[in-house]
């Protein structure tokens, strides 16, 4: 794969703090023009590109292109400009940083400016600095100076850092959070635009704007508001855990490298969430689970519960020194997001449904030699005619622990995919125990499809074939008839 970053760098270098995204944006929608069918901007600043615009279902990838920074909100007469945070700022990464104003004429540099250390008293040294006790530098003798440079109270700022290429494949920039979500999701539909065969849905890039200040929501609401989305993917970071005084046991563990971070939970759809997951093992892309009990705090948040409801799930990439001048993260975890996110896009077609399901468990117990199994459907009429008189063949040494081995496939999950010639959709989830008259479990789901074929069959040992039909459907099946016990417990 490319892993060109030339535009990453310039979409990073750009200053863009919430409320005053327009020059990032521009870079953002300029990249976007060379292969997407639609770019355009709304009213609050949101840039959109699309591909495949008369597909189904309508896919929205979000990503904000906001960061935090600073603006004035006093100048002195001396000529100093007080200042505060645009989003959540530690006042300590801040001391004797460089700046870059974005004043009305043009950019003016500065510098964060505090009281020196050996004019501090000794008992106050040890105290953290508050952003009240700082101010920026620009050179200027009075106020009037300041104004003649085009500044004025208002005016935003960024810290002056670029890009910087670490060892292996790290990156460190100002703007990680979250100019690489936007980053993401344009070079996702970069790759369904560069193989558009087969590709159903229609799927819009979002570099939604006001995510660090956007506490109802931001950008992200107006834009799904406006898309009517059947599904939303965010693309935000996430607390990397790989270095010296994380608590990983409330953070999970999640490292540089390691691949796209699913959520679960909250705002993070379920269906969503297990489709994602499913795509990541189909095509060996690496990920790690992080659990989002309350809210997620990012646009997920504001999108799920737009107009009727969106299902939405959130990947988010790990990311060192989180809102510093300086956040780290690894280049082959955003490709590796943008290819989830492309291939979870075109397993999508125009009859998936989000509909949430509910998982039912049934005990089975099989006959004397284990050779038939039977389940209750449960769900839709539709879905128990389509169980009907279906087998699904399992592989040898599923059921008895004890069978030869064979060259027939393990059973599996295809996550969702409905392949033409599917058997049937059910998952069996594994043996309680190795006695074969023991209870097993049998889980069911729309989205957890296996297709087993004749050819299949023809492999696997007589002992471990298993057939599903409805509950009423009393034919055995390939290898004789025999009838089973089925005890419901959902």
């Amino acid at each position: 794969m490319d892993k060109d970053i030339a535009f990453l760098e310039r979409l990073l270098d750009a200053p863009g703090p919430s409320g005053f995204e327009t020059r990032a944006a521009r870079v953002w929608r300029d990249e976007a023009a060379a292969f997407a069918s639609d770019v355009r901007v709304d009213v609050s600043g949101n840039s959109y590109a699309t591909v495949n615009a008369g597909g189904s279902p309508r896919v929205m990838l979000a990503g904000h292109i906001d960061e935090i920074g600073l603006q004035i909100t006093h100048i002195d007469e001396d000529g100093f400009l007080y200042f505060e945070g645009i989003g959540g700022w530690d006042p300590q990464v801040l001391v004797g940083q460089r700046v870059t104003i974005l004043g009305r004429d043009g950019d003016v540099p500065g510098v964060i400016g505090k009281k020196a250390i050996h004019l501090i008293e000794p008992d106050e040294r040890s105290k953290a600095s508050k952003t009240k006790q700082l101010w920026v530098d620009v050179g200027a003798a009075d106020r009037e100076g300041v104004a003649g440079l085009g500044l004025r109270v208002g005016d935003p700022m960024v810290i002056a850092q670029g890009m910087v290429r670490l060892a292996r494949d790290l990156i460190a920039s100002r703007a990680i959070d979250d100019r690489i979500g936007a980053f993401v999701v344009l070079e996702a539909i970069r790759m369904l635009a560069d193989q558009p065969d087969g590709l159903t849905a229609s799927a819009t890039a979002v570099a939604t704007v006001q995510e660090e200040i956007g506490y109802q929501g931001g950008g992200a609401r107006t834009s799904a508001y406006q898309l009517e989305p059947d599904v939303a993917i965010v693309v935000d970071v996430t607390f990397s855990t790989d270095v010296p005084d994380i608590d990983k046991k409330e953070l999970g563990e999640h490292e540089l490298g390691g691949g796209p971070v699913l959520s679960r939970g909250s705002a993070a759809h379920a269906e969503v969430f297990e489709r994602l997951a499913a795509v990541a093992e189909a095509s060996d892309i690496p990920y790690t689970i992080q659990a989002s009990p309350k809210a997620t705090r990012t646009d997920a948040d504001g999108i799920h519960l737009t107009r009727h409801g969106v299902p939405t799930g959130l990947v988010s990439v790990p990311n060192r020194y989180m809102h510093s001048p300086n956040e780290v993260v690894s280049v082959d975890d955003l490709f590796n997001t943008a290819r989830l996110i492309a291939a979870f896009i075109r397993d999508l077609d125009a009859d998936t449904d989000f509909t949430p399901r509910e998982r039912r468990v049934v005990a089975v117990r099989s006959s004397t030699d284990g050779r038939d199994l039977h389940r209750q459907s449960g769900g839709s009429a539709e879905r128990r005619k389509s169980l009907r008189a279906r087998h699904v063949d399992a592989p040898c040494r599923y059921f008895y622990p004890s069978c030869p081995p064979r060259s027939g496939p393990r059973l599996s999950s295809l996550g969702g995919r409905r392949p033409e010639a599917r058997s049937a959709d059910v998952r069996l989830a594994p043996a309680a125990s190795s006695h074969g008259t023991a209870p097993r479990r049998v889980e069911h789901s729309d989205l957890d499809v296996i297709r087993w074929t004749q050819e299949v069959s023809s492999r696997i040992c007589r002992r471990c074939v298993t057939k599903v039909t409805s509950p009423t459907h009393s034919s055995a099946g390939p290898f004789g008839r025999s009838r089973a016990k089925v005890a419901s417990t959902g």
